[in-house]
């Protein structure tokens, strides 16, 4: 973390853009920080946070567009996953895209598979970055707020991201294995 603030104090809105793309949170919450000595202007950084957000969004809805049948193909059969759930997802993305969209964004750890699973099944592109731009609207607001009100406690932020992203992600799996010994129960009578 600490070389992160070296990075972002030395090279400011030059790594600031690409960090945003990989970690937005947290590289939000120092740049926030580091605003408050006047090295960083919050304005620009607010909207380098925004863009770099949009761009990873993009890259991860066009991953899921382009290069994801495969994965997906391979996860479906071991799972065991049937068409008619995965019309079902494709239905419920379809219908309540922005909920889809916008929770993926707001649980870190599993939300880029979210947005993955948005580019896959083919959610149209601009109504999709345009409730990514929505909530990362907000969502980069509250993080730079933190970071100016509270960037000094930043290790104790990034502790809480990384917690959350494994709850998630631990949650997540646990869904998982549920769904799989559920269908391997009925497939084994």
């Amino acid at each position: 973390m600490e070389y992160l603030i070296t990075l972002l104090y030395r090279y400011g809105y030059f790594i600031l853009l690409p960090a945003a793309i990989f970690e937005g949170p947290i590289v939000t919450v120092v740049a926030g920080f580091l605003s408050t000595f006047s090295i960083l202007n919050p304005v620009i950084v607010y909207i380098t946070v925004i863009v770099g957000d949009i761009i990873g969004d993009s890259a991860c809805y066009a991953i899921g567009w382009f290069k994801t049948g495969y994965i997906v193909s391979f996860i479906t059969k071991v799972l065991r996953v049937r068409d008619e759930e995965i019309d079902r997802v494709r239905k419920y993305f379809n219908v309540h895209h922005r909920k889809a969209v916008a929770m993926s964004k707001l649980f870190h750890g599993v939300g880029v598979a979210g947005l993955i699973t948005a580019g896959h099944i083919k959610v149209p592109f601009w109504r999709y970055i345009g409730t990514c731009f929505f909530v990362t609207l907000f969502q980069a607001a509250i993080f730079l707020l933190l970071g100016i009100f509270f960037g000094g406690s930043y290790l104790a932020i990034n502790q809480y991201f990384n917690n959350f992203a494994a709850a998630t992600v631990v949650g997540a799996f646990a869904v998982v294995v549920f769904f799989a010994l559920k269908n391997l129960k009925f497939t084994a009578h």
